[in-house]
């Protein structure tokens, strides 16, 4: 990370890590939940060290965790169906880009499964996930200057730290709570960066 080598230098984000802690909170707002499940894209290199990441969190929490996987794109209804049929009392969607890109896909599945759910922000923000937890992308982006900035004058990549992130987002989905009954504890409201009504 300090010295990436070769000609190649940036950003990464705890993408795997987030899943885990996507799951704590999640249990934070469902306390009584003993299954979990993980709405993945079916083919996604990531979904075994997300599932690995997740199952160290579960065990701790005593919760099952039920891995849903789903082609996109593909057959809404069927998938509809998959998610339908799997017994949950949570459900974690991971940082897949087909969920980031097809908010109407992610809100058919969250209606369908009628259970408290947790994304990524900009998931929570296009008002389908009850809880949004992630990186701050934006302020990733805006990085990115920085990176360009030294390039242009001269910086080998190789010399140029990669860097993880340091700013997290929150955003609460309370519409989307109050339809499922469910109290969003107040720990969380506070540290929301925001709150949809």
């Amino acid at each position: 990370m300090a010295h990436p080598g070769g000609n190649i230098t940036g950003q990464t984000f705890f993408l795997t890590e987030l899943a885990a802690k996507r799951l704590e909170i999640l249990a934070s707002v469902a306390p009584s939940m003993t299954r979990a499940g993980v709405l993945m894209q079916r083919g996604n290199p990531l979904n075994d060290s997300t599932m690995s990441a997740m199952t160290t969190a579960a065990q701790v929490l005593k919760i099952e965790l039920r891995p849903i996987e789903i082609g996109i794109p593909g057959d809404l209804e069927s998938a509809l169906s998959v998610v339908g049929s799997t017994p949950m009392d949570g459900l974690v969607i991971t940082d897949a880009n087909a969920f980031v890109t097809n908010s109407s896909i992610v809100a058919a599945i969250v209606e369908k499964c009628r259970v408290p759910s947790v994304a990524a922000p900009i998931v929570a923000s296009r008002g389908t996930a009850m809880v949004g937890y992630g990186v701050d992308f934006t302020a990733i982006f805006r990085r990115a200057t920085v990176f360009v900035d030294k390039i242009l004058k001269g910086a080998n990549p190789a010399d140029v730290p990669i860097e993880q992130p340091t700013q997290f987002k929150t955003v609460i989905n309370l519409k989307t709570a109050k339809a499922l009954s469910i109290e969003i504890p107040p720990s969380l409201l506070v540290r929301a960066d925001e709150v949809i009504d």
